[in-house]
């Protein structure tokens, strides 16, 4: 069987920049994710902290160049879900995927991304679809869709409905979160803001938060989540949410992504990391 290089699990702003800078760099590459390169980039109206892109980008745009960058790579790329990952003695990954493809590498970036956190009990029994975010939102004209939480995430939502023609009401259990940008824009769009469910709503995205993706990396450091992009086990690597809290920026998640491609280059080659 083949060993890789490098394996890079997670396709969002930081497993894209890893595979497209161990590329650069000669490494043979394989790249898992269970969602298109870009990941939940593609959910957002328009992301504007940016400096190449100072009147900001439309995240599924942002989401589409990162798929191009990824082709032009010519990394092996699979869509799939990893559901073990394991250090041998001798100094090899094994990943095991949902679809039973196992691949080999010398080395591993780790950027699995976040998870929508458990819906809690007053969001069952609304007698309306629940959705996690935008993608795979019904585009129903007209339809009054309830856009829960308080934070960027919801506000951008909200506005995301209102741009697809239908009709958003924020749903703000408690404290307004959002940058005060977003909330401009959304009094601005006169986007009504409510403390509780309005009865006609029939759609609803529960924008209520996100936790790290720890799986697998728990089950290769029980002590916990790193840091830092380097762990204590050699030639394992993490990039993104997973060491950044609540910092999850696009920018800081690239940079994650390319420093741990450098630093994989470097274990490969011998040097200090």
């Amino acid at each position: 069987m083949v060993v890789h290089d490098l394996l890079v699990v997670g396709l969002g702003p930081a497993g894209v920049t890893a595979v497209v800078q161990a590329r650069r760099d000669g490494l043979d590459v394989v790249a898992v994710g269970d969602e298109p390169p870009g990941g939940l980039v593609a959910a957002a109206r328009r992301i504007e902290n940016l400096p190449v892109w100072p009147q900001g980008i439309a995240g599924r745009v942002l989401a589409r160049r990162m798929a191009r960058w990824v082709r032009t790579s010519n990394a092996a790329v699979v869509q799939d879900t990893v559901i073990a990952l394991d250090r041998t003695d001798s100094g090899i990954f094994s990943c095991t995927t949902r679809r039973g493809a196992v691949f080999l590498a010398r080395s591993v970036c780790l950027a699995p991304g976040t998870r929508p956190v458990p819906l809690p009990p007053e969001l069952f029994g609304l007698g309306c679809p629940v959705f996690r975010d935008i993608r795979n939102l019904p585009r129903r004209k007209g339809a009054v869709v309830a856009v829960v939480g308080g934070g960027d995430a919801a506000f951008d939502t909200a506005l995301s409905v209102a741009d697809l023609g239908m009709r958003p009401v924020l749903w703000v259990r408690g404290k307004v979160k959002a940058s005060q940008g977003l909330v401009e824009e959304v009094e601005a769009r006169r986007i009504p803001v409510a403390a509780s469910l309005i009865p006609e709503a029939e759609l609803v995205v529960a924008c209520i938060g996100r936790e790290v993706r720890d799986e697998l990396l728990l089950a290769l450091l029980p002590e916990g989540l790193p840091r830092d992009i380097c762990t204590a086990v050699p030639g394992l690597f993490v990039a993104g949410d997973a060491i950044r809290g609540r910092e999850r920026f696009v920018a800081t998640a690239m940079g994650d992504g390319q420093r741990a491609a450098i630093m994989a280059r470097e274990y490969l080659g011998g040097g200090d990391t």
